[in-house]
């Protein structure tokens, strides 16, 4: 079994066997997890009521300001490109750079802060503030001791620039309660960051906040309810709705509304890895793994004996779930409840997102990201046969593996003209999907603005993280979700094995190029929009660059970039497009297209698919590569790096010729056998 196996599993029966402990103890009331399509419709039923209920009675006028002129932080975004364009997003891998805002509401969980003190993390103190109350710009200081820094002011002197030039950042967790202000003060263009949520029920956080005010005005003897009932509503105002009034950049003495709550629902579900205060241990696995911390034997040995016993954070007397003070709590923070019933679900929904997310193993900078138990023999079987009939869509969708620098992209583009629904990367990119969810699957023409019809799927099938959160979302497993009518990915591997399986299996084709041609191209490409590289000789590239060495055989095998690959690797690469693969070479391009087109069904006598074959007859616009002797050196070099590629290229065009029999008889949609 794999590290990576062995990892999740014993962290799945930690989590449960926490979950199990701590169930004989009062919990929040929880929201149930909806796995299947069924319970969403319901859960979707009944947030919407809920909606409707809290809109329709007024909770002592919390609601009445529907239509403020306050503009939100989400309305800043996309207007304005404001804070949320330096933020991660939630299924977005975290680089040596990114910097973690930790979000809490006090008051704080002193296992938190114990934890990273033994991680070697340090926390936001004295930034820019000197021990006199002066501010200053010139320095960052990062404290020694475990400082807080909680107001608006501690953060307002902070220059992203000077954060990053600190060389701090690696070592830095920042843990605010004002995170907006964080995101704003903290990061720019030149320093992105990650928001980390740790969230409490809402009714625990305002029943604790309640009981200080409670006792700071000498009321201690009068219950919570007979204060509640005799107090001004602005008190308990400022403390009602925070986590939604904190989002979307409202005062404490504001009123929030359904629209607020929209757009603090979609804010968390894009941009926060979500933890709950009653799942500590769960949750800073998570974010370790979302900061790139996780999987060092450090990380276990702060993780044992800091969770062993169950200490509650609360400085205030708790209050009993489904009590009269809880319930009477719970209606006056109406939002916050939806919003944390969003919080739970996301919570489970997010395990599998990070569970995926790659660890560093001991004693080995490699990320497991392949499971030794997924063999040939497993990939094999999410793959249709490449003679078999193809003419049950519902059981098999078509895979076009994108080989970089092989006319995939102009390929894309015919298909589009043809008016194919896509799923690429282009869906999962925020220039085209701004406005377009993404806790669910829909279908969206990012260009219709500009006349182009081109119909994608909101996913991103270029990047290992937009994979598996197409999985997540049900892409090719549920019914009830759009469909592609050809996928698109350089990430042959990790898409067979994570999208297909052997009840929905891919139907494999590819155009391909000689890997030298395809270096050359790259090299070109680099040259044009790269100054750095405007000057650099082919000898000199071709000597010292040498990052994609192998690059077909390897994603075929599912090795990364570090890894040797060798001779059985490159047998296995033969019998999957042997077995599996529809082949078409580029400098066979009409032929290729023509089989493409058999494959999946376009009839070629069509005015319109004539129309879009003619605007795109010249096959890939970047086929024109560099042209070198054969003999020379960076030729000989190039041939050498990627040596077990160009014998992998000589058996595809022996299949190429071979495979042709297939495409002359043709019945239907039917390929028939050899």
């Amino acid at each position: 079994m794999s590290v990576k196996s062995d990892s999740s599993s014993i962290n799945r029966r930690r989590w449960q066997r926490r979950k199990i402990r701590t169930s004989s103890r009062p919990q929040p009331q929880q929201l149930t997890t909806y796995d299947d399509s069924r319970n969403r419709v319901l859960l979707g039923a009944a947030t919407t009521l809920a909606i409707c209920v809290v809109n329709f009675l007024n909770f002592r006028g919390y609601l009445h300001n529907t239509h403020s002129p306050r503009r939100s932080l989400l309305n800043d975004v996309e207007e304005h490109e404001s804070t949320s364009q330096y933020l991660i997003q939630v299924d977005d891998q975290a680089s040596d750079h990114d910097l973690g805002i930790l979000w809490q509401e006090p008051p704080f969980s002193p296992a938190v802060n114990e934890f990273y003190q033994c991680m070697g993390k340090q926390l936001t103190g004295k930034v820019g503030i000197e021990a006199d109350g002066a501010i200053t710009t010139s320095h960052i200081d990062i404290a020694e001791d475990w400082i807080d820094r909680m107001s608006k002011l501690a953060f307002m002197p902070i220059d992203a620039f000077a954060l990053v030039k600190s060389g701090h950042v690696n070592d830095l967790q920042v843990i605010t309660d004002q995170p907006i202000t964080a995101v704003k003060s903290l990061l720019s263009e030149k320093q992105r960051g990650r928001i980390l949520g740790l969230f409490r029920h809402p009714v625990e956080h305002m029943a604790n906040q309640l009981y200080k005010i409670k006792a700071e005005e000498g009321q201690e003897k009068m219950s919570l309810l007979e204060w509640m009932a005799n107090t001004t509503s602005t008190e308990i105002r400022k403390e009602s709705d925070m986590i939604v009034k904190k989002i979307v950049g409202a005062k404490s003495t504001d009123s929030v509304s359904i629209t607020d709550l929209k757009i603090a629902m979609d804010f968390v579900r894009d941009y926060v890895v979500v933890g709950l205060m009653s799942e500590q241990e769960e949750s800073l696995r998570r974010f370790n793994l979302a900061m790139g911390w996780d999987g060092r034997q450090k990380n276990a040995d702060c993780m044992n004996g800091i969770f062993d016993e169950e200490e509650s954070s609360l400085d205030q007397p708790a209050v009993a779930p489904n009590s009269p003070e809880w319930n009477a709590i719970a209606k006056r923070t109406p939002l916050d409840m939806m919003l944390f019933n969003l919080i739970q679900k996301l919570f489970e929904e997010q395990y599998d997102i990070f569970n995926e997310f790659p660890e560093e193993v001991e004693g080995s900078e490699d990320p497991v990201w392949w499971s030794d138990t997924l063999n040939s023999d497993t990939i094999k079987r999410h793959l249709a046969p490449v003679n078999g009939p193809f003419s049950n869509h519902e059981e098999e969708t078509p895979f076009f593996w994108h080989v970089p620098r092989a006319g995939g992209s102009h390929l894309q583009d015919l298909y589009w003209c043809m008016n194919f629904t896509l799923a690429n990367q282009v869906g999962g990119e925020r220039r085209f999907n701004k406005r377009v969810p993404r806790h669910m699957l829909v279908e969206f023409q990012p260009w219709k603005a500009y006349g182009n019809e081109a119909k994608v799927i909101n996913i991103d099938m270029y990047t290992r993280n937009g994979i598996v959160h197409a999985k997540n979302l049900g892409f090719l497993s549920e019914e009830d979700v759009p469909r592609a009518d050809i996928i698109f990915s350089t990430q042959f591997y990790y898409t067979s094995v994570i999208l297909f399986s052997r009840y929905h299996q891919a139907r494999v084709f590819a155009f391909f190029r000689h890997p030298v041609e395809r270096a050359l191209s790259r090299f070109t490409s680099l040259k044009k929009t790269n100054k750095a590289w405007a000057h650099l000789s082919v000898d000199n590239w071709a000597t010292h660059h040498t990052g994609e060495a192998n690059w077909m055989v390897r994603q075929l095998v599912g090795k990364v970039q570090d890894e040797a690959v060798d001779i059985k690797d490159l047998e296995l690469a033969k019998d999957i497009v042997r077995s599996k693969f529809i082949v078409g070479l580029l400098d066979k391009y009409q032929e290729s297209l023509h089989r493409f087109n058999v494959l999946l069904g376009v009839d070629e006598s069509d005015a319109k698919v004539k129309q879009c074959m003619q605007s795109h007859a010249s096959g890939d616009r970047n086929y024109t590569p560099l042209k070198i002797p054969k003999g020379s050196p960076a030729y000989v070099t190039l041939m050498s790096i990627n040596f077990l590629d160009v014998m992998l290229f000589q058996y595809l065009e022996e299949l190429f010729e071979s495979q042709e029999r297939l495409f002359h008889e043709v019945k239907g949609e039917k390929v028939v056998h050899l």
